[in-house]
């Protein structure tokens, strides 16, 4: 939905998920487009809080399920676009629930296309997983690799994806998948029992002064903020988050330093030994 196409219009657009914190994020960034008119949240606060709106202009929260059709119905009307990131997160929480899990990722896109048709074929955005390549060795990562699920998780993200294009290319309903990596930033909670790891690294360091002692450097690598990439969900506190991973980046060194004193050491008692 290329803002050019909807010059002078009021348009409403729909996030599923947007309580949560990238859904609150986005919302965020789509209430201060000019040619955005209002923004229609669709979320059960199971994982996302009202409190993450509080201070959204522009918001209006359907509190409920993806798997009412009758609330998808009436959040719709008027809507020119679904973004859809209602899920249940979580490759350790699916294995515990797997049932649970496909209903909210599976089942609840499927009802999101269905309500998007029933409201005349909306463009729809769909939220998927770098868990459905699983297996697959394969770096980098791209598109065109072979997904190998290992989890109820990344089993379901994966259908939820090959539903998008199936309705496509049987309904002609415009779809786009994004699979997602590590994403962190504001509004992200660290402390519950599926937290990411940056939120909690963070938290850890806020509260105790250090920060991300023990890491390698391929694992610091793993977790990347680039504020020059497309936003796809937006408002990171970008001076907050540029002064934790330079103090990461800092720590990275000092390891990198530790490791080339421990291998003088190593090669020292190699010659000693050899003497």
């Amino acid at each position: 939905m290329p803002e050019a196409d909807h010059e002078g219009a009021n348009v409403r657009v729909a996030v599923t998920g947007g309580a949560g914190f990238i859904g609150a994020n986005l919302v965020r960034e789509l209430v201060g487009r000019e040619w955005i008119d209002e923004v229609v949240v669709i979320d059960d606060l199971s994982t996302g809080s009202r409190a993450n709106l509080d201070d959204v202009a522009g918001a209006v929260l359907h509190e409920g399920s993806i798997l009412d059709p009758e609330l998808l119905d009436a959040a719709l009307k008027g809507v020119a676009a679904i973004v859809h990131l209602a899920a249940v997160p979580s490759v350790p929480r699916s294995i515990a629930a797997p049932l649970a899990s496909h209903d909210a990722n599976a089942t609840g896109t499927l009802q999101v296309l269905e309500a998007a048709r029933r409201a005349g074929n909306l463009h729809t955005v769909v939220a998927s997983s770098s868990s459905v390549y699983g297996a697959n060795p394969t770096l980098p990562k791209s598109e065109d690799l072979r997904p190998q699920p290992l989890s109820p998780y990344a089993v379901n993200k994966l259908a939820a994806e090959s539903y998008a294009l199936a309705y496509q290319h049987c309904y002609e309903l415009p779809t786009l998948a994004f699979r997602f990596f590590n994403v962190f930033g504001p509004l992200q909670a660290p402390g519950h029992a599926y937290a990411a790891v940056v939120p909690t690294f963070l938290d850890h360091a806020l509260r105790h002064g250090d920060s991300l002692v023990g890491l390698s450097r391929r694992q610091l690598e793993a977790f990347h903020w680039d504020p020059n990439k497309p936003r796809f969900h937006a408002g990171f506190e970008a001076l907050r988050v540029r002064e934790h991973m330079k103090k990461a980046a800092e720590l990275r060194h000092r390891w990198d330093e530790a490791q080339a004193e421990l291998e003088e050491v190593r090669l020292f008692g190699d010659l000693v030994l050899a003497a």
